[in-house]
């Protein structure tokens, strides 16, 4: 079955404002001058006249627009400068279970009892060691690391953390295992 009758809209008379109010501002975004593939920035007073003359074109000419130059400015090495050798530093970073395996080979315990919920002394201490090492070596948040040991909370990884560099600090051996450790796994401690 075929239908002769043509589609009869039903817009009111503000829809059909709006609906002009659209194409005219579209014809006019077309109209405009296409800027090049540069950059540009224009300042509050450029902006506020831009509008002023998009609205009433006969009444103010818009300013030049501004180019910037990101390169001389102090956020673009960090930015795009750096992007290079935060690849190499995430292509050579040890995953956290190679640490978790390093520290087990290191005190002679499992990985299965580092990750696990007893807090003996022979386990806590690898665990924390972990968990330093983890921060240290590695570019992941601490509720990842916690995660990634038996689903624990970030504050049990900041604690160890915390506690870690407490003994750092009081304990020679300490210092001479956690360098070991970080060496074993191609890292460095600062």
């Amino acid at each position: 079955m075929q239908h002769s009758a043509l589609h009869v809209s039903r817009a009111t008379p503000r829809q059909l404002r709006e609906a002009a109010l659209r194409r005219a501002r579209i014809e006019r975004m077309n109209s405009a001058p296409k800027a090049d593939a540069d950059i540009v920035c224009l300042s509050a007073s450029a902006r506020s006249a831009a509008a002023e003359h998009y609205q009433n074109p006969s009444k103010v000419a818009p300013a030049e627009p501004l180019v910037v130059d990101y390169s001389g400015m102090w956020f673009y090495n960090l930015v795009f400068g750096t992007i290079a050798s935060a690849n190499e530093i995430l292509a050579t970073e040890p995953k956290i279970i190679e640490i978790q395996k390093a520290v087990a080979k290191f005190y002679e315990v499992r990985v299965q009892e580092i990750l696990s919920a007893r807090r003996s002394r022979d386990i806590v201490r690898p665990r924390q060691v972990a968990f330093y090492l983890c921060k240290k070596l590695t570019l992941k948040s601490l509720p990842e690391i916690g995660r990634r040991f038996g689903g624990r909370d970030h504050t049990t990884a900041l604690h160890a953390i915390r506690k870690i560099e407490r003994l750092r600090a009081e304990e020679d051996g300490l210092e001479l295992q956690l360098i070991t450790i970080a060496k074993r796994l191609g890292g460095e401690l600062i």
